[in-house]
């Protein structure tokens, strides 16, 4: 026999998105929990958005009003209502023109010549551009060797650029950026 009593130590699990995000077709969403469910796992695969990276999910410090990131499982001995907040980071999209040189791109087994190629970085997160020589960057006619990036095409001076090593650099952005690279004659 079910009574309505049992009913009484049944909690919801809800998901805050936000950011725009999904979750994928045919993922498993815990909605509701009780003193007897076993440990429950957060949905997977992780909910995805067009512009952001997900970074976990977190639950609301009623004390602090904080977010808390949730490491490994939904939390089942509170019983009482949950409520995660899924994180997210601004991706950032980094244009690397070959500015004269083109890139050697090799996707399903076809190499193709590429005028420009993208970059993904988290906002804020500090990266290293891939070096030049990686990325198969081809030398423009009348040019010598690469030397580095600039956000200008006719720039006479680099915005990135490594003293040891001059393919690399490391950077930061905050909003989608084009970087031509810069050749030596």
């Amino acid at each position: 026999d079910i009574s309505i009593d049992s009913f009484k130590n049944i909690f919801p699990i809800t998901y805050n998105l936000n950011e725009n995000g999904t979750f994928a077709e045919g993922t498993t969403v815990p909605s509701f929990y009780s003193a007897n469910s076993p440990l429950l796992d957060f949905p997977t695969p992780t909910p995805k958005s067009e512009l952001f990276e997900f970074d976990g999910w977190y639950e609301l410090d009623p004390l602090f009003g904080a977010l808390i990131k949730k490491e490994e499982f939904i939390n089942t001995s509170k019983l009482q209502p949950l409520n995660y907040v899924a994180k997210w980071n601004r991706n950032i999209e980094i244009t690397l023109n070959g500015n004269g040189g083109q890139f050697s791109v090799t996707k399903d087994g076809t190499t193709t010549k590429e005028d420009s190629i993208s970059v993904v970085f988290i906002l804020g997160q500090e990266k290293s551009l891939p070096p030049a020589s990686s990325l198969n960057l081809s030398t423009p006619a009348g040019k010598t060797h690469f030397v580095g990036w600039s956000k200008s095409p006719s720039a006479t001076q680099l915005d990135i650029k490594h003293d040891d090593y001059p393919d690399a650099g490391t950077a930061s952005f905050t909003k989608d950026t084009t970087l031509y690279a810069i050749f030596s004659s």
